[in-house]
């Protein structure tokens, strides 16, 4: 399913303007076996001002959710997230979220598949590299070094949100450039090293504590 949707994506830049960007997360509870709740969180931010505009979050207890398997996120997480999205009443010219885009062993990352049903510009803003060779990148804040697939093409961007602080991974969505996300991801990081919309829709996801602070 996932290498049929792929004739679907667009990749190229359809980012007109960039208004009000959605940060987008989910979280379990518990983790990962037998979960009992879900939480869904959509942060919508005023850019570049960054400034919090609404907060939409959508809780379910499941009878069953799709199984913890790397690479299929999406399929996890979409269904909550969908929830979440269709509570918002502020437009949204972005969507940024906290996974994977094209930086994907099939090239469709939570940020593509959720792009893609939703034809809205789509961001991947990830804590952890998932596929991709990848090389070491400098430690100053702007510093940008590439994620490559097996044939060399790049596939996404290890870039450096502060000074001497781990980088996070960028990676197109639907409908933008991967200069553009890359752009706008550090554009969001003023002081953390995660985006402030992924940052707040993390917190407000969270069902037992977990915040982050960093």
């Amino acid at each position: 399913m996932q290498k049929a949707l792929l004739d679907d994506v667009c990749w190229r830049n359809r980012v007109r303007k960039t208004k009000y960007i959605c940060g987008c997360d989910v979280s379990y509870w518990p983790a990962m076996k037998s979960i009992k709740k879900v939480r869904a969180a959509c942060a919508v931010y005023k850019y570049p001002e960054l400034e919090e505009i609404e907060v939409a979050i959508y809780t379910e207890s499941p009878k069953k959710t799709f199984p913890y398997v790397p690479g299929y996120l999406s399929f996890r997480e979409i269904p909550f997230l969908l929830k979440a999205i269709e509570k918002l009443k502020s437009p949204v010219d972005l969507f940024m979220v906290d996974g994977q885009g094209r930086a994907h062993p099939r090239g469709m990352g939570l940020a593509v598949h959720l792009g893609l049903l939703l034809k809205k510009p789509t961001i991947g803003s990830a804590k952890k590299r998932l596929y991709g060779a990848e090389t070491e990148v400098a430690a100053k804040k702007g510093s940008v070094s590439y994620l490559r697939d097996k044939k060399g093409d790049i596939i996404g961007a290890k870039l450096r949100t502060r000074d001497n602080v781990k980088p996070v991974y960028v990676s197109q969505g639907w409908g933008v450039s991967l200069e553009r996300a890359v752009e706008i991801v550090l554009n969001s990081c003023p002081k953390y090293r995660l985006p402030e919309m992924i940052r707040a829709a993390h917190n407000n996801a969270q069902i037992n504590g977990g915040k982050i602070n960093s």
